[in-house]
């Protein structure tokens, strides 16, 4: 594919001899950090305009390092004026777990991760900048449960520049809250967790939070939950819609929706995992996935499609749609986690574990619509794994493939994306090395324009984090059209210790020069 590509031509005011860097979309990809340090977390969001956000835990020792974060243009260039390191979202940072990135529609993005016990949450800005009003940390939203069935935490944007986030707390309750842009209670809602969990606070233990914006600029909030004591005693799923004041809504019983029995005697180490999910429909309703494990039998999923009062939806089976599978369950599985994503034309992507005699245990991703499956997917079971929904029925997924089917972590290993529609499997990136040797993590970020950002870090063959782009004909390897003509100077900036820095569009191919 041939177009035009970006040089940025860096010139030093000391010595006026430019230096030629690469830049923007091309077949090697974009490099965002070619940092020596750890990079074991990467999350990433589309930015509204085409471009993507992505967010890193960079490490200079195991868990001791910077939380940065990037923003990418739809031409693969750096935003301005953001720092070619990436800006430092937390400047001392312990996360290990659950990074995630969302957009906040205002031009930036919130990044909400885990440092030992405490959930945080921060909001960049479009310039790298962190927004007035939120700590140099980031804001310790409340000491969440370290214990592993309770993890992680869920967030979802609003529509009106706000987050909404889900944690099982320390008092093995779901909590949830509403902020906004400024870092105080949105809608209503107080500047301040509520606990939304389950009935009797002194004996249950609720697990698996999941979070979802309702169609009333409120939230539909999923759990599991059961009886913590000497007798361990089965509970519910269960699913409440709170308004944007956060309020449980009036129509709705106080203790939730009950979908189905979960018995805590047959989960075993899946509760490290979840099988619980769930994401807006077209309607101001939600889908729902759940999981129902029996030691010695098939894991039976089932989808369940909830109008905005919480009734069935009329085109959809009130008991609920079975999907995928089958999937033997044996009650020491883990890395399960479900997923569930909005196709964007009023159907749901489900995703969950499978069993296929060519790869053994597998993921298994499924549109499923009013009429039926659309279409269906599946990948070796691995905990990197990531799947976007194009927003147009398609999907991107994305994936670390171990090369034997019963040993994810069997060399050779490769990093391989895909669309789901269109063509199959045309990136893959072998790593010989054995795959112990990776320590990094995969993200995947559709761009509102039928396009797809991968983010991946390692340290096989090469340190650092890096990103290609991808579109229905493959990987982009040149500037959208609209760009500056070839030839154009812009983006002509100083920059202390560096000098003059500008950025000239040159057609493929071609070379240039910047003269002072």
């Amino acid at each position: 594919m041939r177009g035009p590509a970006s040089l940025a031509l860096c010139a030093s005011l000391v010595t006026l001899v430019p230096a030629v860097c690469l830049a923007g979309w091309n077949v090697d990809g974009v490099t965002v950090t070619s940092t020596t340090d750890n990079i074991p977390l990467v999350a990433a969001c589309g930015d509204g305009a085409g471009g993507t956000f992505v967010a890193w835990q960079q490490e200079s020792a195991p868990g001791a390092g910077v939380l940065r974060v990037q923003h990418l243009t739809a031409t693969g260039d750096f935003g301005y004026p953001w720092p070619e390191a990436g800006a430092v979202a937390c400047s001392v940072s312990t996360a290990r777990t659950n990074l995630v990135a969302l957009p906040d529609h205002l031009g930036g993005a919130y990044l909400s991760w885990m440092e030992g016990g405490s959930l945080r949450l921060t909001r960049v800005l479009g310039t790298g900048a962190i927004a007035a009003g939120w700590p140099a940390r980031g804001r310790v939203v409340a000491q969440a449960s370290t214990y592993s069935g309770a993890l992680p935490p869920r967030a979802c944007e609003d529509s009106g520049g706000g987050v909404y986030l889900a944690w099982v707390g320390t008092s093995a309750l779901v909590s949830a809250i509403h902020l906004g842009p400024n870092n105080t209670g949105a809608g209503g809602w107080p500047n301040s967790p509520r606990t939304v969990g389950s009935i009797d606070p002194t004996v249950d233990f609720d697990i698996w939070p999941q979070v979802a914006l309702a169609g009333d600029g409120g939230a539909f909030i999923a759990w599991g939950s059961f009886t913590y004591d000497s007798t361990l005693e089965p509970g519910n799923f269960r699913l409440r819609h709170v308004t944007s004041s956060g309020l449980n809504e009036a129509s709705w019983p106080d203790e939730g929706l009950d979908f189905g029995v979960l018995d805590p005697a047959v989960l075993g180490h899946a509760m490290r995992a979840s099988l619980l999910a769930l994401a807006p429909d077209a309607t101001g309703g939600a889908y729902m996935l759940r999981g129902l494990p029996s030691v010695g039998a098939d894991l039976v999923n089932t989808l369940f499609r909830l109008a905005p009062d919480g009734s069935s939806a009329a085109d959809w089976p009130a008991e609920g749609r079975n999907v995928g599978g089958p999937y033997y369950y044996d009650g020491s599985d883990q890395g399960l986690s479900y997923r569930l994503h909005s196709d964007g034309i009023g159907g749901a992507i489900a995703g969950m574990p499978s069993y296929a005699s060519d790869y053994g245990s597998t993921m298994q991703f499924q549109d499923q619509r009013t009429a039926g499956v659309a279409w269906w997917m599946e990948t070796p079971l691995t905990s990197m794994i990531d799947l976007d929904s194009k927003g147009d029925g398609g999907a991107f997924a994305a994936a670390c493939i171990p090369d034997g089917p019963f040993n994810m972590w069997a060399p050779p290993a490769s990093i391989e994306v895909d669309q789901v529609l269109g063509s199959w499997g045309y990136y893959v990136e072998y790593h010989p090395e054995p795959a112990q040797h990776w320590y990094g993590d995969i993200a995947l970020a559709v761009t509102g324009d039928g396009e797809a950002v991968f983010f991946w870090s390692q340290e096989n063959q090469k340190y650092g984090l890096f990103a290609r782009k991808f579109s229905s004909a493959g990987q982009v390897t040149a500037a959208p059209a609209g760009s500056p003509d070839p030839g154009v100077l812009s983006d002509v900036r100083f920059e202390r210790g560096i000098g003059v820095r500008a950025t000239v569009r040159l057609d493929a191919g071609e070379r240039g020069r910047l003269a002072l």
